[in-house]
């Protein structure tokens, strides 16, 4: 399929265009998914682990407190006491229960995530409950008992058969030196726990965290309806239990989910935090579609605006292309459109204008040399008729002297010399003229020779400007290639400081809530030694009441003395924590300079790298408009080339046409020369007759 000089132009031209606009859309979309993918896994990684670090301490607290109560020496000897009722008389153990119990209430109104608190003897049968309906019950079946009688923690869940709520109970031992004599146990409420812990994360629209025990039932969840269900049937849950932690990426009714995955360590728990890979994508998307809405305009107006710039060079070399044939077939006229066009060409300064000028000169030049041949071809004409006439002239003489010969030879004689001599001035002109016409002809063949030469030549220098555009065209290809790369490079280099930027501010204001919470725990810090003082002071005077009270007084003054002594050690304690809050405090302070810094360096790198990425735009930009300017020379070049071949082969025909004017001349000279001859026989011939 042979292609026009203007389809040519908006293959060559539109074409890498669009591809290019295309590539770069389609780059960026995915530079900016992986990028967005990487973002969101670190937003997921650290929202599960503040989630798994707030449920591991929430149920260490609350192990740490009931593990506490559990070696309270009252309740170790408590339960010493109910074993063998020797040892203790029925009222001390009354008042030990009744004190007892109320540091159960007390445990269970503090902490509100524990629903129930109870204390068991090693046989399973409650002594001691939070809610007095259970007192008397028998845990001895219960899982969580058992793991504490084997001195492990095991927490079991649990649900509940009057509203059909999950827990999870905990057992922890009770020990008189390493015998264990008692099992203290509590319940947690995970619809309160997750109220404060999981349900709490929000991600994007459709993010959330959720908690299943060991068996894959669900324990949180943000959707209510969904705790209870046994999920361990489900093949990514499935996976997720047989792993220590990591990600998983599964499908949920149709929607293709990202999950992060964790263990919740001391009660076993595996924490999920997932959303919607739609979701996380969303802006991404929406990016990718403006892109597309923005290169298809661009991709429009470039198409215009070359098609207007193209059909204004495809017409001129149409134009020229015509005039050339016209050439070809001999017809040198232009019409008043056509030399209006060519007029208009003529005022051109690029390389259009060029070709029109030497077009013009070319038809003047050919105009002028079939002027000449036309004239030569008129004067050979002329002298050939009256050559022709004189013989007729001749013939006419000779029947007429034949006719009078006997009358009047001699005034025959005299007519036909005269005839003669005019004959023989006739051949000579004619010879003459003719000769003149041969020279015309050489001249004629001659210049249109170099003619044709200076158009090779012209042909030669246009295909070398067409190869040197493509070179060029190649080079500025290259260059605005590595242009793209670098402007890319530097917006990678820019989005990368950014984030930094923004994770250097976060890590400030970080540091700034360390600090505070530094502070703050200092105060605290400061009220429990102010405490402990107090119990010190407290502990004293309870053990001089106790000596005072003698025998009565003896087992309060053991209490005493180990309430001074837990004194002592929170005192030690709380200074040890302030001097670490004072060292905690000092590097805050110089981390926060540190990071001031680091921020006040990443801002003038952002401006470098800004401005480093509107030069090389600019560049990109530059570089494009020079490859198209050199691309519409190097067709342009390869048109006036093809112009230059078809002008040249009219030049071999007009040249062809010239040698075969000059091979008449020399005919006609021949002819003239014969009849030269004829006219000198013819005056032999007189003067024979006269001397006759």
């Amino acid at each position: 399929m042979k292609l026009s000089i203007m389809q040519k132009m908006l293959l060559f031209i539109l074409m890498p265009v669009i591809l290019g606009l295309a590539a770069v859309t389609l780059f960026n979309y995915n530079a900016a998914r992986t990028a967005l993918n990487n973002q969101i896994g670190e937003e997921l990684q650290l929202v599960l682990s503040g989630q798994k670090n707030e449920l591991t301490n929430t149920v260490a607290l609350l192990g740490t407190t009931m593990d506490n109560f559990g070696r309270d020496a009252e309740v170790v000897e408590y339960l010493r006491g109910k074993s063998d009722p020797t040892l203790m008389s029925l009222g001390e153990s009354a008042r030990l229960e009744r004190h007892l119990q109320e540091s159960i209430d007390l445990l269970s109104k503090e902490y509100a995530l524990l629903r129930d608190v109870g204390l068991a003897d090693i046989s399973g049968t409650v002594l001691l409950h939070s809610t007095a309906s259970f007192v008397g019950s028998n845990i001895a079946d219960r899982e969580y008992f058992q793991a504490a009688l084997r001195d492990e923690v095991r927490p079991t869940t649990i649900e509940s058969k009057a509203n059909g709520l999950l827990s999870s109970a905990l057992g922890l031992p009770v020990k008189d030196g390493d015998r264990i004599v008692g099992v203290v146990y509590g319940t947690l409420d995970l619809g309160k726990m997750a109220d404060s812990t999981t349900d709490t994360v929000h991600i994007a629209r459709t993010g959330k965290c959720f908690v299943y025990d060991k068996t894959g039932r669900l324990l949180m969840h943000p959707n209510k309806d969904y705790i209870g269900d046994d999920d361990s049937g489900l093949p990514w849950v499935e996976h997720m239990l047989t792993s220590p932690a990591g990600r998983y990426d599964y499908e949920w009714n149709g929607s293709d989910m990202l999950g992060y995955f964790d263990r919740v360590p001391m009660v076993d728990w595996l924490i999920i935090v997932s959303v919607e890979e739609s979701d996380i994508h969303a802006p991404v998307s929406a990016m990718f579609r403006q892109s597309l809405l923005v290169g298809g305009l661009a991709m429009l107006i470039v198409g215009l605006v070359i098609v207007l710039v193209a059909r204004g060079i495809a017409g001129t070399l149409k134009a020229m292309a015509v005039l050339v044939e016209k050439l070809a077939r001999g017809d040198l006229s232009l019409t008043e459109l056509e030399e209006r066009a060519m007029s208009r060409d003529e005022a051109r300064g690029d390389e259009i204008g060029v070709m029109a000028r030497g077009t013009r000169g070319m038809l003047e030049g050919l105009r002028r040399l079939f002027a000449e041949s036309e004239q030569k071809t008129a004067e050979a004409k002329a002298a050939a008729e009256q050559a022709a006439q004189a013989a007729a002239e001749a013939n006419q003489a000779r029947s007429e002297a034949e006719n009078a010969r006997r009358d009047g030879m001699l005034a025959a004689a005299h007519q036909l010399e005269t005839v003669v001599e005019i004959v023989s001035s006739a051949s000579a002109e004619l010879s003459a003229q003719i000769e003149e016409s041969e020279h015309g002809a050489e001249r004629q063949a001659a210049r249109m020779a170099e003619t044709a030469t200076a158009m090779e030549e012209m042909n030669a220098t246009v295909l070398e400007v067409a190869r040197n555009a493509g070179a060029a065209a190649e080079v500025s290809d290259a260059a605005r290639q590595r242009a793209e790369a670098g402007a890319v490079v530097v917006e990678k280099a820019v989005t990368g400081i950014r984030k930094v930027r923004e994770q250097s501010l976060s890590l400030k204001q970080d540091m700034a809530a360390l600090a505070e919470n530094a502070r703050s725990i200092g105060s605290l810090m400061s009220v429990i030694s102010d405490i402990a003082d107090q119990t010190n002071l407290l502990a004293l005077n309870a053990a001089i009441e106790a000596a005072r009270a003698g025998e009565a007084g003896r087992g309060f003054a053991v209490v005493a003395d180990e309430v001074r002594k837990l004194a002592e050690k929170t005192m030690s304690a709380t200074n040890h924590v302030g001097d670490a809050i004072k060292d905690i405090q000092a590097s805050t302070a110089k981390s926060m300079e540190q990071v001031d810094g680091a921020v006040l360096s990443i801002e003038e790198a952002t401006e470098l790298a800004n401005q480093s990425g509107a030069a090389l735009g600019e560049i990109v930009g530059m570089v494009d408009k020079a490859a198209d300017q050199v691309r519409a020379i190097a067709a342009a070049s390869e048109q006036q080339s093809a112009a230059s071949e078809e002008i040249n082969a009219s030049i071999t025909q007009v040249n062809n046409i010239a040698a075969e004017t000059a091979q008449a001349m020399e005919q006609s000279t021949q002819a003239v020369a014969e009849l030269a001859e004829q006219a000198q026989t013819l005056s032999t011939l007189i003067a024979d007759m006269k001397n006759s």
